[in-house]
């Protein structure tokens, strides 16, 4: 999937780290003091895919918010499911993600070890 971009959009930051390490804290707290877009973490943008994939599964949530909080129970299969849902292109999601908007890809550590982030985008912090 191309990355549709505007001029103004194109900067991409990239924050990586161990879980629960303060990432979409970091991204937050760069969007209230910049331009700068902040659309939840990528974990977030796969939520509709996870969140079937749950129902499909038995494992029943009152909302989605309530599976998204509860990610870190299940973080393997949200690993997982992030993985077939970005067959055959691995930055599916990612892509997606940047083109509703956002400046952050929060959460990408399997991405950049590849290296495939660095061939795929410009710019990474």
């Amino acid at each position: 999937m191309p990355i549709h971009r505007s001029p103004q959009s194109e900067i991409v930051l990239a924050i990586c780290g161990p879980a629960q390490s303060g990432k979409d804290e970091a991204a937050q707290c760069l969007a209230a003091c910049t331009e700068l877009k902040y659309n939840h973490s990528t974990s977030y943008a796969a939520l509709d895919y996870i969140y079937a994939r749950m129902q499909n599964c038995g494992m029943h949530y009152p909302t989605k918010q309530a599976c998204y909080d509860d990610r870190f129970n299940h973080r393997q299969l949200w690993a997982d499911w992030i993985d077939e849902y970005n067959q055959p292109n691995p930055v599916r999601l990612y892509a997606e993600h940047l083109n509703r908007g956002s400046n952050f890809l929060v959460g990408i550590r399997k991405l950049l070890s590849s290296g495939l982030f660095m061939r795929t985008f410009r710019l990474s912090i």
